[in-house]
């Protein structure tokens, strides 16, 4: 079914969630019978096919996600979460669509690890926390305002090992919801008009990051950890840009490296050459990369690594961006910076 033309509008909509925590045998046994709930509520702007990154992705909705969850174990209590969330319509019928919905943000869990007092929560050592959402859900249209929503999802915390121990918490849910829009959507039966394509062009980006880490024993020293970017790409169309680069890294902690409780000194610094692709909505993207570690003096963790984050354009050449750096699963560091964009611009 071909796309209708519609105003943009804002969708709000509530859901309530119910499914268990993915445990690690070994270590947070104690948390295999606990079954969290949770209840989300949102707000979307639907888009109207204007730009042509909007018809590209079929009219996606975007904004914000407010949830709360019961872990429903006093290791873990309670936690929030706000995450900026894309809505994007995998199958569209005339009252059915199946949707999937992409998210990141932050989070707070009310019992994380202590030594003394909660030594069972063995998930995450600090209330802050890195939070990522992904969902697949049916919607069905009970009349020009009103959507009913089921859907199957998985919710992520970490603290990208800021405070040990880090291991993460993963909570997989069932959910039904409903969607409500003010005012009907003025749509018609007429096709979209053709929006201005993206040209494929170069550019250049240059931009740093900073994090810190800690390493075991818990509730230890903090090390900084410095990152600076250089990359060249690509936008191949409305939706991707492909990019190649080098990251030089410092991190503190290598100079008071613990490992079987004795401490080593290395080398803070590593070099490496980076592939990946931007996933673009606009002024905001997705980065998803893999990275090589071209100069590592340092005789431990792997050379390959992956880089998962957002960027967002709040100038023409201007952005900030969050990131996770992770190997293999274990996430090494958080990453927080800004940079600028050499070359041509197109949003």
């Amino acid at each position: 079914m071909g796309l209708a033309q519609a105003r943009p509008h804002w969708v709000y909509g509530l859901k309530w969630g119910i499914g268990p925590m993915i445990p690690d045998k070994v270590l947070t046994p104690h948390l295999t019978e606990a079954t969290p709930w949770t209840i989300t509520g949102k707000i979307l702007r639907q888009t109207a096919g204007a730009k042509a990154w909007e018809q590209a992705y079929g009219l996606p909705r975007y904004g914000l996600m407010l949830a709360y969850t019961d872990f429903q174990t006093e290791a873990l209590g309670q936690g929030l979460s706000m995450t900026y969330t894309g809505d994007f319509v995998i199958y569209r019928g005339r009252k059915q669509a199946i949707h999937t919905e992409l998210g990141m943000g932050l989070g707070w869990v009310s019992n994380p690890y202590r030594r003394v007092g909660n030594h069972k929560n063995l998930m995450t050592g600090s209330s802050l926390n890195a939070v990522s959402i992904s969902t697949l859900s049916y919607h069905y249209r009970l009349d020009s305002q009103w959507e009913a929503s089921l859907s199957i999802g998985l919710r992520h915390f970490s603290n990208g090992a800021t405070q040990l121990p880090n291991w993460g918490i993963n909570v997989v849910q069932l959910g039904a919801g409903l969607q409500y829009r003010p005012k009907p959507s003025e749509e018609t039966n007429a096709s979209l008009g053709a929006a201005e394509k993206t040209l494929p062009y170069w550019y250049q980006e240059l931009y740093s990051a900073a994090a810190w880490t800690e390493q075991y024993p818990t509730e230890g020293d903090k090390y900084p950890v410095w990152n600076l970017h250089w990359i060249v790409a690509r936008r191949l169309n409305e939706k991707l840009a492909w990019h190649s680069g080098l990251d030089w890294m410092y991190n503190e902690r290598f100079l008071f490296y613990q490992e079987d409780f004795q401490q080593s000194r290395h080398s803070p610094w590593r070099v490496s050459i980076t592939q990946g692709i931007d996933v673009v909505m606009g002024r905001f993207s997705t980065t998803i990369a893999l990275g090589l570690y071209i100069y590592k003096p340092q005789p431990f963790d792997s050379r390959l690594y992956q880089r998962f984050g957002w960027k967002y354009y709040w100038h023409k050449r201007w952005f900030g961006l969050f990131a996770l750096r992770t190997q293999g699963g274990s996430v090494d560091n958080l990453e927080f910076g800004m940079g600028y964009r050499l070359g041509a611009v197109s949003f």
